[in-house]
């Protein structure tokens, strides 16, 4: 899954601005650090 993603994002950032990679970066670790802060008792 890994080397894929890193395939993925290759791919998209030739077609994405830098801005909008970091931007959606950003987004995924939001929703990743509440989805883990939601998941504790």
């Amino acid at each position: 899954a890994g080397l894929f993603f890193l395939k993925h994002a290759e791919a998209v950032e030739k077609d994405v601005s830098a801005r909008e990679v970091h931007q959606m970066l950003l987004l995924s670790l939001q929703w990743l650090s509440g989805s883990i802060t939601r998941s504790q008792p």
